[in-house]
């Protein structure tokens, strides 16, 4: 079974009661279960206690609901959770991790990797309404490797996202040709707005400190 964290909060007070529902549901699974929770710090997040004002009472009740129903071990389901912000969790929920994993963000050679996987599905094939992009010779594998070296610190989905952008772009402009030019506007704009965004991130994390 797939959850995802962001599915507890718009719950409100139901919440507790639909976690109940579906861990009673787990342990009467005949042949056992594994429980996938995405974004998992959305709800199981740090907060209780001496932060109690950093988290609503709805929060803290389906935080103690899991807790509870984690809190021995169990042959009838295991839980996987992901995150991407380990130290937020709850101590109680790491205390409950038996094995942790981490995924870092791709490296050189997994950016060619996966831009390529992602310019097959979305530039090179044609759409599911059967629109064809051409795509400039100049954007060959040496371009790739560019933009591959440009994207240090991007992670898979943000690499999607710029590939995307390429469609969109050509679309856009009433054009069907992915012209360097147009993918060079679309880098740029991507590397501009998330240097933007780590800046604003650091400002925050910096008023936090002075708080």
């Amino acid at each position: 079974a797939i959850m995802s964290g962001g599915d507890v909060g718009p719950l409100g007070r139901d919440a507790v009661h639909e976690l109940n529902k579906l861990f009673s549901w787990a342990n009467s699974s005949r042949k056992g279960l594994i429980l996938f929770i995405d974004e998992a710090d959305a709800f199981l997040r740090t907060g209780r206690g001496a932060e109690k004002g950093s988290m609503s009472e709805e929060a803290r009740n389906v935080l103690s609901a899991f807790l509870h129903h984690t809190g021995t071990e169990s042959d009838k389901f295991a839980v996987i959770i992901a995150t991407n912000i380990r130290e937020s969790l709850d101590r109680a929920v790491l205390d409950r991790i038996d094995e942790s994993f981490e995924f870092p963000l791709p490296q050189f050679e997994e950016r060619k990797r996966m831009l390529r996987l992602f310019m097959d599905e979305h530039i090179h094939r044609p759409t599911q309404r059967g629109k064809v992009i051409k795509v400039d010779p100049g954007l060959d594998e040496g371009f790739m490797e560019d933009v591959a070296r440009r994207t240090e610190g991007f992670s898979g989905r943000q690499l999607a996202k710029l590939v995307v952008a390429y469609q969109a772009a050509v679309f856009g402009s009433g054009t069907t040709m992915l012209t360097t030019g147009l993918a060079e506007t679309v880098l740029q704009y991507k590397l501009h707005n998330r240097e933007e965004e780590a800046f604003k991130a650091a400002g925050q994390n910096k008023l936090a400190d002075y708080a």
